[in-house]
């Protein structure tokens, strides 16, 4: 609704602009009303007027962040006539921004850490921010004070907050969306309805349109940049071991999206759609042509000769990536999850307890892999990519990593080296692509006569989880000369 409406009807309208500036919200408080902002939030002084800019131009976008500001000033007002009325109306009691104590982690990674003073975030790349855990002030209303219209004001402008908690509107309907169909999470994070991976699907499509529309919102998307988008992630997704995969999921995700756009779309009075570029999507036009890509097959080593007579086809990223995954087996995902390496120093002893050896390798952290049932895990750096070097001489590996080794997203690059390696003569459709790496080396590794090892350096947990418990789980010295064996 616009202001013009608003102030024909006689409401109240906090947000505001003068020409050609930003929109802000604006307050006015009247000495009673500032003793009471005084008493509420226990404070010493109290401005007569705040005005916060809202940093947008678009008047939609505007309202939508003044919302937590109006909110809070209407809070105040019902403060104030609770405070000042004869009967007993409401009593006051303070909630924790988040509850001390607990924690969250989210879908990328990152970990959110709540005690009775701070809120700590721990970024995946391992940055960590804190910032104080503060106590809003919570107005219990009695059945009386319910009745009185500064009160109903308050309680509705609470409830229709409660599904703006993040800087992104498209994070907002998602949210809202997973909240009204697996249930609010408790202080755990647990929802009371199972998922099936739902919810972290839900989370990245979004995450992957972002990305690749440059944080363009969903409301915004054409109906070509949507078929583009699907299209290309069914490519991506073909990349993947099983037939069908790529497309099965993709339309699983998109239809998740649908339904989070509709459910917001409900709400004909908030929502920013007008129609959703989303819905109907003709399956058909994706699925004429599809072929369903073969499963990975090794590369030769003529193959793998190839590609390193190439290297200057790709980005020092992406070969780094090729060479990394043909020579330690490791998956794209636990390659770009590596955020530090470490000199292992280790003693070797015969079984008269005399040291015969002792060495020293250096070993990257796996933080994550595929799944939860394949574990972090501690693997040497075998010989061949210490010893690599770029186009311009310098080793392919940093020096040391203190940080995200790759940078770019795991999706993005995965795609990227496919497209190269179809330039380069690669058919995919015949099963070479990318993962043909991992094959070559689950074929190089058939000489380790010990399985657990091999599941070790493969991250093929099965049975054996307690190998994946913690980082390590085999000395590095054991484990070095089956990794060396694979070679690039």
């Amino acid at each position: 609704m616009s202001s013009t409406n608003r102030k024909a009807r006689g409401d109240r309208d906090y947000v505001t602009r003068k020409a050609g500036r930003k929109w802000a919200v604006r307050f006015q408080y009247p000495e009673a009303l500032r003793e009471s902002a005084m008493d509420l939030y226990g404070v010493d002084r109290w401005p007569p007027e705040k005005q916060i800019s809202l940093d947008t131009h678009d008047e939609l976008e505007a309202r939508r962040r003044a919302m937590p500001h109006i909110s809070a000033h209407l809070d105040l007002l019902a403060y104030h006539h609770a405070r000042n009325s004869d009967e007993h109306m409401a009593d006051l009691a303070y909630e924790y921004e988040m509850a001390p104590d607990t924690q969250d982690r989210k879908a990328d990674g990152t970990l959110i850490v709540a005690s009775a003073a701070t809120i700590t975030t721990i970024n995946p790349d391992k940055r960590i921010e804190s910032r104080p855990n503060a106590k809003r002030p919570i107005l219990r209303y009695s059945q009386n004070g319910l009745m009185h219209p500064a009160i109903k004001d308050a309680v509705a402008a609470r409830k229709k907050l409660e599904g703006i908690r993040y800087q992104d509107p498209d994070q907002d309907i998602i949210e809202h969306y997973l909240d009204r169909r697996f249930g609010v999470r408790d202080q755990n994070g647990k929802r009371p309805k199972p998922d099936k991976g739902d919810v972290a699907l839900v989370r990245y499509v979004l995450k992957q349109w972002k990305e690749r529309s440059e944080g363009k919102l969903l409301k915004d998307a054409s109906r070509n940049e949507v078929a583009a988008f699907i299209k290309e992630e069914i490519n991506r997704r073909s990349e993947e071991e099983r037939p069908l995969h790529g497309l099965e999921r993709t339309k699983k995700m998109v239809k998740l999206l649908i339904a989070a756009i509709n459910e917001n779309r409900r709400d004909a009075e908030n929502t920013k759609f007008e129609g959703n570029p989303w819905a109907d999507p003709d399956w058909t036009h994706y699925t004429a042509d599809y072929v369903p890509t073969r499963k990975a097959v090794p590369f030769t080593e003529e193959e793998i000769r190839h590609i390193k007579a190439n290297k200057e086809m790709f980005s020092r990223e992406e070969f780094m990536m090729i060479a990394m995954h043909c020579a330690m087996s490791v998956r794209p995902v636990g390659l770009c999850s590596i955020i530090r390496d470490e000199w292992v120093e280790e003693d070797e002893y015969d079984a008269d307890a005399k040291l015969v050896a002792s060495h020293r390798t250096r070993c990257v952290f796996i933080e994550k892999d595929k799944d939860p049932h394949y574990g972090r895990r501690r693997l040497p750096i075998p010989d061949c990519l210490l010893k690599a070097d770029w186009l311009d001489g310098t080793p392919l590996l940093p020096e040391r990593i203190s940080s995200k080794l790759f940078t770019t997203d795991e999706a993005k690059l995965n795609l990227a080296i496919n497209q190269k390696l179809k330039a380069l003569g690669f058919n995919s459709a015949e099963g070479k692509r990318l993962y043909s790496g991992r094959h070559r080396a689950r074929q190089r590794l058939n000489s380790c006569r010990d399985n657990d090892v091999r599941r070790y350096i493969m991250g093929h947990a099965h049975e054996r989880r307690d190998a994946h418990d913690e980082y390590g789980g085999y000395r590095a010295y054991e484990v070095k000369p089956w990794i060396d064996i694979i070679r690039f």
